[in-house]
């Protein structure tokens, strides 16, 4: 370490945080060194008034400052270069805890998160089988009674079975039929397009619109108004698309089950 660097950290290697406190402080006194020459060189321009050791003092005060700041721009540069080396190194030691610690959780934490996903899995292995069996009872059934229907068409047979999808699961579109509203409007007889159209002057009289065409008469139109589809939704059965693989090298996977 240059004995610069030395007189400043000791024997303590330069951390990112120090050296940027310490290349700080000097760029401080390098930034107040313009201000000191300035200071000298307008004393200067009064040669006439100065004494020799006036004269003397602000020449040395130039040569001085001038001196202090190509020794500070040295200095700045070593610790930036002491900074750089640190930060290089600080990320390496950094980066070698990150992999250290990955390792731990894997060494210490992986064997007992595998064993609690392969106890899990289990169960909803045996849940995904009740499902999918309460279906293929369904599915049978319905199959059955369908097939009696056919058999014996004027027999007595039981409602199809409403599967879970459609019980739990779904939610069906809503339709809104038309609807037809009657209203009273005025309107005035058109001969010529033999047709009643509505009344486009009014008049209002007590606070109500009269037609200025003595002709028109208040009559009931219906207006229609269309109705829609609200589309329903659907959920997917929990087993559907369910993949459980196992956990560990060469296991059978939990779902779906190798036959």
């Amino acid at each position: 370490m240059p004995s610069f660097l030395r007189a400043i950290f000791g024997s303590k290697k330069p951390t990112v945080a120090t050296a940027a406190s310490a290349i700080a402080d000097l760029e401080a006194q390098l930034q107040a060194l313009p201000g000191r020459i300035a200071e000298a060189q307008a004393k200067l321009t009064n040669l006439a008034d100065l004494s020799d050791e006036e004269h003397a003092a602000a020449e040395a005060e130039i040569a001085t400052a001038g001196r202090e700041g190509a020794r500070l721009t040295a200095q700045i540069e070593q610790l930036r270069a002491a900074h750089a080396a640190a930060a290089k190194a600080e990320a390496a030691a950094a980066l070698r805890d990150r992999a250290a610690a990955a390792q731990k959780r894997v060494d210490r934490d992986h064997l007992p998160l595998i064993e609690r996903y392969e106890a899990k899995a289990r169960e909803i292995v045996e849940i995904a089988e009740e499902l999918r069996a309460i279906e293929v009872e369904v599915e049978r059934a319905n199959r059955a009674i369908a097939q009696a229907r056919r058999v014996e068409p004027e027999g007595t047979h039981p409602d199809p079975v409403v599967n879970s999808t459609s019980r739990f699961r779904l939610v069906p579109d809503v339709i809104e039929p038309d609807k037809t509203i009657v209203e009273e409007k005025w309107l005035e007889y058109n001969v010529d397009g033999n047709s009643w159209d509505a009344v486009g002057v009014y008049t209002v009289r007590g606070g109500k619109k009269v037609p200025n065409n003595a002709s028109a008469q208040l009559r009931k139109v219906e207006r229609v108004i269309k109705g829609e589809t609200r589309k329903g939704r659907q959920t997917p059965c929990p087993i559907q698309g369910l993949r459980l693989p196992g956990a560990r090298l060469d296991a059978p996977s939990f779902w779906p089950k190798q036959e």
